[in-house]
């Protein structure tokens, strides 16, 4: 299965080992590599029982420490990716892990939001996030 995508300044590593462009009906295998042009987050603490209802019931753990997790706004400019550049702004509702840990821990995404159809399919399809297109200026 896909991993999840780890974040730097620099860019942005999730799944591709042949680097070509995903197309609507067929998807290259892990790992992708995203070069991100800018990067910004924007973390706030969530109170758990906000953060509850938002995280899926499937294997996911919200992580929380004395009644609140960590959350925030997350928006970057993809200038290379498998579905090509595009935007993206996302919604995190807290900090998760799977199995306890030890498959792994990040934040889980509400809402996403994204200027490419591609972008959002592959969000959807792949990942299964919540992914809806708009457009996005910044």
């Amino acid at each position: 299965s896909p991993t999840i995508m780890v974040y730097d300044a620099a860019q942005c590593i999730s799944t591709n080992h042949n680097n070509h462009l995903i197309t609507a009906y067929s998807y290259p295998p892990a790992p992708w590599t995203f070069q991100a042009k800018r990067i910004h987050y924007q973390f706030r603490t969530i109170s758990t029982p906000s953060a509850l209802p938002t995280i899926p019931n499937n294997g996911i753990d919200l992580l929380s420490l004395h009644g609140s997790t960590l959350g925030g706004i997350f928006a970057v400019e993809y200038e290379s990716s498998p579905v090509g550049p595009y935007k993206e702004v996302a919604v995190l509702s807290g900090l998760v892990s799977r199995q306890w840990g030890l498959g792994g821990i990040g934040a889980w995404a509400s809402h996403i939001f994204v200027d490419s159809e591609m972008a959002a399919e592959a969000g959807r399809e792949i990942w299964g996030l919540p992914a809806s297109v708009v457009p996005i200026d910044f």
